[in-house]
């Protein structure tokens, strides 16, 4: 029987989901918004595209949860709800295999372009990134008028995921951008790309990549004492990108998507979920790459779980994912300080994050349009219906576009992308 502790986290989930997806569907139908409805596009993988968003609004539950706690006064940490924790460490998580996926299996097709690759991914990233840099130092100067007090370590938020603890007129962008830390982990993956594709063609060579990384996350012990930052690296992320490329290597295989691209593969996507919050604790344990697989593996050879991931309205969230995991910390913020949340009870400061979820929403329907379209619509685009988009038959063979927060160039002019930056 669930218990209080247990039933908060499944309601809020919920609340969230129907939130997110009333505000998408609902925004764009208002009088002269319509520009603002996300394009869905034919050829590619809907579940991936489904997915996205749902994991977005993982990380911006966590953080509400997180802002609970600190605006009562305590320090900046995980969420006491350990099923709260865990939405939030686990959409990372997947968001970085979709990314190892998306990247390596344009890599088994073929040699990467670094120049290319660089080019695009900074197209892609830095423009709504410096906007929300820009959005936060706006935001610090209104909150402490006629003053400017900015530290030359300050300068380092001009790269994605640093400079975040250096405050802006009394400003930590912890509180405004503190989510890009992941982004230095993406970047990161970019730059090895090139060096490492050459091993997605061989018969062993993303295995004999892999397989070090996997195992060295059962030393934790041994890690710490090569330092926090790269303990992280090595005992999560490597991990992470590591089971997308697992991914991208056994969906080329045909027994495999067949089995799991249907209910089969939804089931096992489902199992994987709720093991993952029902078995494993917090944080990033090295048993959590298996959930990470038993998502993602399914997925990409064509599973939707059961119809829901690849309904117009979950993909035109998941196109708008890398506006709504950039913009959500400083609107979170912004409106929980002017309201006072610390004295709000339970009930009102949930309300008020729902509320403050439309904001989210519509402020990242914008983004995506300013900030994030321009760069990557280079073809016409047809608003299909989910249906349409749905891969015929299990050796799945549709064209990822792979460009995310975290592409590089697919073929047939089609763009590539990450799992965070579509």
């Amino acid at each position: 029987m669930l218990g209080a502790s247990h039933l908060l986290p499944i309601v809020l989930a919920f609340l969230f989901c129907a939130v997110a997806l009333l505000s998408i569907g609902a925004i764009p139908k208002i009088p002269g918004l319509s520009s603002l409805r996300p394009p869905v596009e034919k050829g590619r993988l809907v579940g991936l595209d489904g997915l996205r968003g749902f994991l977005a609004l993982g990380v911006v539950l966590s953080h509400a949860a997180s802002y609970r706690e600190y605006f009562r006064g305590c320090a900046w940490a995980e969420p006491p709800s350990r099923h709260l924790a865990i939405a939030g460490s686990f959409a990372v998580s997947l968001f970085f295999g979709i990314t190892g996926y998306l990247f390596w299996a344009r890599a088994i097709k073929g040699p990467i372009d670094a120049r290319e690759l660089y080019a695009r991914r900074f197209r892609r990233v830095y423009p709504l990134y410096l906007a929300v840099v820009v959005a936060t130092l706006a935001y610090a100067l209104l909150r402490s008028p006629g003053t400017l007090d900015l530290h030359a370590s300050s300068l380092g938020l001009l790269v994605p995921g640093f400079g975040q603890n250096e405050p802006l007129n009394g400003l930590r962008p912890l509180f405004a951008i503190g989510q890009a830390w992941t982004l230095r982990y993406e970047i990161a993956f970019y730059l090895a790309l090139p060096l490492l594709a050459p091993l997605a063609r061989t018969r062993y060579g993303t295995w004999l990549l892999v397989a070090p990384v996997c195992a060295v996350t059962f030393v934790p012990r041994v890690l710490w004492k090569l330092g926090p930052e790269l303990t992280m690296a090595l005992s999560w992320a490597c991990a992470a990108f590591g089971v997308g490329m697992v991914a991208a290597v056994l969906s080329k295989q045909a027994p495999v998507a067949r089995l799991l691209g249907g209910p089969f593969g939804s089931s096992i996507v489902a199992a994987s979920i709720v093991a993952r919050f029902a078995l494993l604790p917090t944080g990033y344990p090295p048993l959590g790459a298996l959930a990470t697989l038993g998502v993602l593996l399914p997925l990409v050879c064509g599973a939707d779980l059961f119809g829901l991931l690849s309904r117009r309205v979950c993909r035109e969230l998941g196109e708008i994912t890398y506006s709504v995991y950039m913009v959500h910390n400083l609107a979170l913020f912004a409106v929980l300080s002017a309201i006072g949340a610390g004295r709000l009870s339970d009930a009102a400061y949930w309300a008020i994050v729902l509320a403050t979820l439309v904001l989210i929403v519509a402020t990242s329907l914008v983004t995506f349009r300013l900030f994030e379209w321009p760069f990557f619509a280079r073809r016409p685009v047809a608003n299909v219906d989910a249906a349409a988009s749905r891969p015929a038959a299990p050796p799945i063979r549709a064209v990822v576009r792979l460009e995310t927060t975290a592409g590089a160039q697919a073929p047939q002019g089609s763009e590539a992308g990450s799992a965070l930056v579509p």
